[in-house]
């Protein structure tokens, strides 16, 4: 497998939300929904990986995450204009795929006060795990989002329930 999938690899391209974060992995496909000029429009680090320097995966990652958008609520504020962004780190720890930052996000939630989430270009936004589970259900009723990840995302996690 590629680093980037290829356009089509995803039936449906795998999701998690967390604290209104809507996190998924970089693939053709969302690089090329930038439209006909996607090459011009498309973030740079999404380019990095999907064409440019970035496909050498000197890091031997398996996926790229993205956080692709923030659902505005309370415990996300200040970080709204942030989109479109690759996320490096959790809690310091490395992600080398989207199957391991979504269980050592979910790991870090009950054991860590806070998540932290790295980006790409170093920004960090931090989030407390204080009533998350119902910080996270609030903010999918409100967007009419009937569930909090993709249904690959569901089966890794029964497997480590």
């Amino acid at each position: 497998m590629t680093l980037v999938p290829h356009a089509n690899y995803f039936e449906e391209p795998p999701y998690f939300i967390y604290g209104g974060l809507l996190f998924t992995v970089l693939s053709i496909d969302l690089v090329h929904s930038w439209g006909n000029r996607w090459w011009e429009k498309a973030p740079l680090d999404f380019i990095y990986y999907s064409i440019g320097t970035g496909r050498l995966n000197i890091q031997e990652k398996r996926e790229i995450v993205v956080l692709l958008n923030i659902l505005p609520d309370d415990i996300n504020v200040g970080y709204h204009g942030i989109a479109n962004e690759v996320i490096e780190k959790v809690n310091g720890v490395d992600i080398k795929s989207f199957k391991d930052f979504v269980l050592h996000v979910r790991e870090a939630t009950t054991k860590e006060k806070y998540m932290i989430f790295e980006t790409g270009r170093r920004s960090q936004i931090i989030l407390s795990n204080h009533n998350i589970d119902k910080v996270n259900n609030e903010i999918l009723k409100r967007n009419s989002i009937p569930h909090q990840f993709s249904s690959d995302v569901a089966t890794w996690l029964k497997e480590v329930d």
